[in-house]
């Protein structure tokens, strides 16, 4: 009876210090693939975009991960063979009921790799317009101008026709404007550059531009272009429509 209990003893003692390893095993890999992944992350910004380090920085957070909670079961008498074979089902099994997932991380990494755009950019997507808030494996997170979150998932982007406004430093702006055709058309052209150039708003070059686009009747169909920096590109907007309006006013001209 004696050897029974100290059988039961030592086989709770082994079972225990199995038990407190397995955890000394998955927190000290949670904590070091934090840790890792951190430092990796800051390291690969210096050298890749930040979309594609915060790949590999998931990446190298679920492989320290999986290895030590692997080292961790391994502790408590899981096999190894056991644990790839049934790791190998599992993943078919997942794989088969989340294809969608699969295609929308596949989408994601080519959107990564291509870089059509990054977070901060504004892009247009179909009807949705706004600013990347983030951008992960799954989907992109839009943050329209009335202030609300759209998703847009990986696979649906790499189908689209996506316009990227903010890519490049500067962006021009045209205004199209209605005027009669018995109007001075070239005064008319003049004053609206001239208006423009003034502009603070309005970048000195390329310089502003008027033309005709269109005569429909006794209406004359004219476009007003000039250039931007993205960040001013509302502003100036706005502003040159409150400068045309007092411009035709000044000047008789009928619209």
């Amino acid at each position: 009876m004696k050897n029974m209990c100290d059988f039961v003893s030592s086989f709770h003692e082994a079972q225990m210090l199995a038990i407190l390893k397995t955890i000394i095993l998955i927190v000290s890999g949670f904590l070091l693939a934090r840790i890792t992944s951190k430092a990796s992350e800051k390291l690969l910004g210096r050298y890749a975009s930040s979309q594609q380090a915060m790949v590999f920085q998931k990446i190298i957070y679920f492989s320290i991960l999986i290895l030590f909670v692997v080292a961790g079961l391994q502790q408590l008498g899981f096999k190894l063979s056991v644990l790839l074979g049934s790791a190998g089902i599992a993943t078919a099994a997942v794989a088969i009921a989340s294809q969608t997932s699969i295609s929308n991380i596949i989408s994601g990494l080519f959107l990564i790799m291509e870089k059509s755009f990054q977070i901060g950019d504004r892009i247009k997507v179909g009807n949705t317009s706004g600013i990347i808030s983030s951008i992960d494996l799954l989907s992109v997170k839009i943050l329209t101008a009335n202030n609300t979150l759209v998703r847009i998932p990986n696979e649906l982007l790499i189908k689209s026709e996506i316009t990227n406004i903010t890519r490049f430093e500067s962006r021009r702006l045209d205004l199209n404007l209605k005027v009669s055709s018995e109007e001075n058309l070239p005064q008319i052209k003049a004053l609206l550059v001239e208006m423009a150039k003034k502009n603070p708003l309005s970048l000195k070059t390329p310089l502003p531009s008027a033309s005709i686009v269109e005569l429909d009747g006794s209406d004359v169909y004219l476009q007003l272009s000039t250039w931007s920096a993205h960040k001013n590109y509302d502003a100036l907007r706005d502003s040159l429509y409150a400068d045309i309006v007092t411009l035709f006013h000044e000047n008789n001209i009928a619209s």
